[in-house]
């Protein structure tokens, strides 16, 4: 009842083998939810810092050095505790099976999620409630880094439930959980068939709708940024994956960079047109014909965005994008029609928040 996560039939607990069983830190929250539940004092400097930072804080990065304590010998002799994992389901009535358990002491527990955090982190787009001065309940967009809950991935994957008893969405809730905390603490390695499953669904964006069946590009933002996050630690990528690699020479990568800056082009004409958030653009409403056949598509969106350059007179700067892009291609690798592997939401991601970045710098 203290230390469980349940779900229907199905419970994690985790406890420390002490006189407090209270783990410092749980295993299946985001790294944003988790950092602010540490004990940390604020002093003023953090706080100025955290002000400075708020848009693009790196939760991740928080979450390392406090956990590891880098070095702390009063903080690691604090920590000596042995914290234990079990995974139970209930198989039939009266019954219940113990599926998952694991015995760690606390700084083995410790770095097992840190490692976690720092291999699945990428740039992250939350709606957050705050209350203001006078109680009013607002909403407000986080921008950080950091990995995503079990739940986020179950999102990605499935989406939101059908219903109140969406007994597909409670099952598939179950098993995401489950395989987690194998990856986390069982050595597992992370399933291609969940990076898949979310790549597709990313690549479907008029599937994200929301209380009006309208496109919701909140919804859909956040189904990529998971996305990313899973590729991230399937294919073991390094820090610099989650920024622009611009002299990145492979397809995948490439063609979602076209996706992307012809996706900002017909964005930017449909802003000096004054038609913002009207409609879906062109490259948002071929993308999942664009992950099947990507040379093939190409072609087709390259033609419809024709009118939007000559309303941008030329739009010049896109222009040059779209040359630097080709240029990079290896010999072949254009005309190569294949489906794309997960790989290309990187690219298309990484280029989008790359115009943004441009954006908030002139702004500022």
């Amino acid at each position: 009842n203290n230390y469980g996560l349940n779900l229907d039939t199905q419970s994690i607990i985790v406890w420390a083998i002490d006189k407090k069983p209270e783990p410092l830190i749980t295993p299946y929250e985001d790294s944003m939810t988790l950092f602010n539940k540490l004990p940390i004092k604020a002093t003023e400097e953090d706080l100025i810092e955290k002000a400075e930072t708020e848009i693009y804080a790196d939760y991740s990065k928080k979450l390392k050095k406090f956990l590891l304590g880098y070095g702390n010998e009063k903080y690691i002799k604090k920590h000596a505790r042995k914290i234990c994992i079990a995974f139970f389901d209930i198989a039939t009535t009266g019954r219940m099976g113990l599926t998952f358990y694991q015995e760690f002491p606390e700084d083995t527990y410790l770095e097992n999620i840190v490692n976690w955090h720092s291999e699945s982190s990428y740039h992250r787009l939350v709606l957050i409630k705050e209350k203001d001065s006078n109680g009013q309940e607002k909403s407000k967009l986080i921008n950080y880094i950091g990995a995503p809950t079990f739940d986020d991935i179950l999102f990605a994957i499935y989406g939101k439930p059908r219903a109140n008893n969406d007994k597909t969405y409670q099952m598939l809730k179950k098993k995401i959980r489950k395989q987690m905390l194998e990856c986390m603490f069982g050595n597992f390695p992370f399933p291609k068939n969940i990076v898949e499953a979310a790549a597709i669904r990313a690549s479907q964006p008029l599937s994200f709708t929301d209380k009006n069946n309208s496109f919701d590009p909140n919804d859909w933002q956040k189904a990529i940024c998971i996305s990313c996050s899973l590729i991230r630690k399937y294919y073991k990528l390094e820090e610099s994956s989650m920024e622009l690699e611009e002299k990145r020479t492979d397809r995948d990568y490439l063609y979602g960079r076209l996706l992307a800056i012809a996706d900002r082009l017909e964005q930017e004409a449909m802003f000096k047109a004054e038609k913002s958030g009207q409609r879906a653009t062109n490259s948002v409403r071929l993308m999942s014909a664009f992950a099947v056949k990507p040379y093939q598509t190409w072609g087709m969106l390259y033609h419809q965005i024709l009118p939007y350059r000559i309303q941008l007179n030329g739009a010049h700067f896109f222009q040059q994008k779209i040359n630097e892009v080709m240029a990079l291609f290896k010999e072949g690798d254009y005309e190569d029609n294949r489906p794309l592997s997960p790989l290309y939401l990187l690219g298309y991601s990484a280029q989008s928040r790359a115009f943004f970045k441009k954006q908030d710098k002139e702004d500022n």
